[in-house]
């Protein structure tokens, strides 16, 4: 048999259900823990890895950027 695969995202409170549908269907699937990237609603695209990066610097605390003044704050989001 010939196999179509797809990346699916399901809703957690829907996680059982699409077990016994997919186990009575006589469907493989696989539970992808390692995923990370973010959707974006508006975009309908998942958040690139450059910006995956920047989010998990953030929660991490690295990559911050100081700003003494508001002239330095321009300057550092005219940077980005």
């Amino acid at each position: 048999m010939q196999a179509i695969n797809i990346n699916l995202g399901i809703p957690k409170t829907d996680w059982g259900f699409f077990q016994k549908l997919a186990n009575s269907m006589g469907w493989d699937y696989q539970k992808d823990e390692g995923q990370k990237a973010l959707f974006d609603p508006e975009t309908n695209e998942y958040l690139n890895e450059e910006t995956m990066k920047a989010i998990a610097e953030s929660e991490s605390g690295k990559g911050d950027i100081v700003c003494n003044t508001f002239d330095d704050f321009l300057k550092a989001i005219e940077d980005v």
